[in-house]
């Protein structure tokens, strides 16, 4: 138990150490030395790469996490499980390079009416695909043998440093905006390298695939297994990204990338989630496995809770000092086009952070394949509102479209798992952090917004200060959670020592 304590806390830490580098690099980085156009291309193109990757990669990292350990034997080599898995991922690969190439000519039309300037590095896709595809393959073969810190650390350190570091070299003039977009795409194919050096420093470096051990039953039931969650894979990057790929066809990269920067700065709000998520899965698939209903409500709305609570108060953090945080943004006047954006998909998220692990209960139980059905056809519903409300309205169009569809997607799981359970997330103190919000974003709405760097200066830590204190005084006092309450009451008696 050790190692998996020592990997998380290693991994963790990797983790928000990549928070920090994608905050720099997104924020004040991308912004100040890439035009809106050129953000837009080296976006997309990683983005474009991650959904078409959730398709080639053909649910190889589930099927490792689920049939590894059927295989797991260290003086048996794993039964060769590296090389098998790999040997699928060139397959999968080989079938994404075909599709490719029948459908390539359509993508080169979809973007080019609006956005041709993609249209000559969109083959970097290929690549990148089968970067993605790699690494994702060895880190669940990493994963399931206990190691997860490296993989983390190139993931998270490695690649988004690299980023930085070749955003700083074109800024200086040394290489061409093309240039930078080959060496950003082989800092990919790098930490593929990086992957498989860590896999024979470990050794486990096991490549002779064992055929005994891998009859037609089994790899039919792997593949029947991999088809469903890459269903499931496919749904989710494509809700994900869908908006933004089809601004860029409908209307254009500077409005791609407007909206990129306002979704990254309300993903914010998903990073407490994380940690709740982490801590909460575990017990929560163990409650499940032990049909304890009591459990898995408790589990259930204590996270909603808690999401929630966090949620809302990064929320008024990022609304009330939005138009600070584009002041202090490089090319702020025109990222601040995407103000109402991070407003409406703010308040989807944090309707989403309310609503707990709902997803998670249905992903965990013996109806685990609605959650692929569910994410597939909500990322279609996506698609569709994306096309029509972009026509309609544009940039904001697409804010709306997400929501939607993403509150669709919600109330499918909530309706779903109460169904299954008879169970909801909502709890009387989800009413209380509601009232505080509102009562907090009344209070600090009277301060004006700042015009000027020197207001700025003025304005944003008053704002910052009052939602602290107001937000915090007031979940204390009115005991809204009991675990935050306990752990005030620990550091303040400790402080009293």
């Amino acid at each position: 138990m050790g190692i998996v304590i020592r990997q998380s806390l290693k991994a963790s830490f990797a983790s928000y150490v990549g928070v920090f580098l994608g905050v720099i690099n997104n924020l004040f980085v991308a912004t100040k030395f890439l035009s809106p156009e050129q953000l837009a291309i080296s976006r997309l193109l990683l983005e474009n790469s991650l959904v078409f990757a959730s398709f080639a990669h053909l649910g190889l990292p589930f099927i490792a996490d689920k049939f590894f350990v059927f295989h797991r034997n260290e003086k048996e080599h794993h039964h060769g499980f590296l090389g098998l898995i790999f040997l699928w991922a060139l397959l999968g690969i080989a079938i994404f390079c075909g599709f490719y190439w029948l459908f390539h000519e359509d993508i080169a039309a979809y973007f080019r009416l609006k956005s041709p300037e993609i249209v000559d590095f969109h083959f970097l896709s290929i690549p990148l695909t089968a970067f993605w595809v790699m690494m994702m393959v060895l880190e669940a073969y990493t994963r399931n043998n206990a190691r997860i810190a490296v993989p983390a650390a190139i993931r998270e350190i490695f690649l988004k440093s690299g980023n930085i570091g070749l955003i700083l070299i074109f800024a200086l003039g040394w290489i061409s905006f093309d240039i930078f977009l080959y060496l950003l795409t082989a800092l990919y194919g790098i930490a593929v390298i990086l992957l498989l050096v860590y896999i024979y420093i470990l050794g486990k470096w096991f490549w002779k695939i064992q055929w005994k051990f891998f009859d037609k039953k089994s790899l039919k039931q792997m593949a029947l297994y991999g088809m469903l969650i890459t269903l499931g894979g496919i749904g989710e990057n494509l809700f994900r990204f869908a908006d933004r790929i089809m601004l860029a066809g409908q209307e254009g990269l500077r409005e791609s990338a407007i909206f990129m920067l306002a979704t990254f700065i309300v993903m914010t709000m998903d990073i407490p989630k994380k940690a709740l998520s982490q801590i909460s899965i575990p017990l929560l698939s163990q409650a499940i496995a032990r049909k304890d209903t009591e459990k898995m409500k408790e589990l259930y709305q204590k996270t909603a809770l808690h999401q929630f609570l966090a949620g809302a108060f990064v929320f008024l953090e990022i609304w009330l000092c939005i138009d600070e945080i584009f002041l202090l943004l490089p090319k702020g006047k025109i990222y601040a086009e995407g103000k109402w954006i991070v407003f409406v998909l703010g308040l989807t998220t944090l309707f989403n952070l309310s609503t707990g692990l709902r997803g998670e209960l249905i992903l965990y139980s013996n109806k685990f394949y609605f959650a692929s059905i569910f994410s597939f056809f909500s990322a279609i519903v996506n698609i569709l509102l994306n096309y029509w409300f972009i026509e309609w309205y544009g940039v904001q169009g697409a804010a709306l479209a997400t929501a939607t569809a993403t509150l669709l997607m919600i109330f499918t799981h909530l309706i779903f798992v109460y169904k299954m359970y008879q169970i909801h997330p909502f709890q009387s103190k989800h009413l209380y952090i509601l009232i505080i919000s509102v009562v907090v974003f009344g209070v600090v709405s009277l301060i004006p917004a700042s015009q000027t760097f020197t207001e700025l200066l003025w304005f944003l830590p008053l704002k910052v200060l009052i939602i602290c204190v107001m937000y915090c005084l007031s979940v204390i006092y009115f005991e809204v959670s009991a675990e935050v309450n306990q752990i005030v009451q620990k550091v303040w008696q400790k402080i009293k020592r």
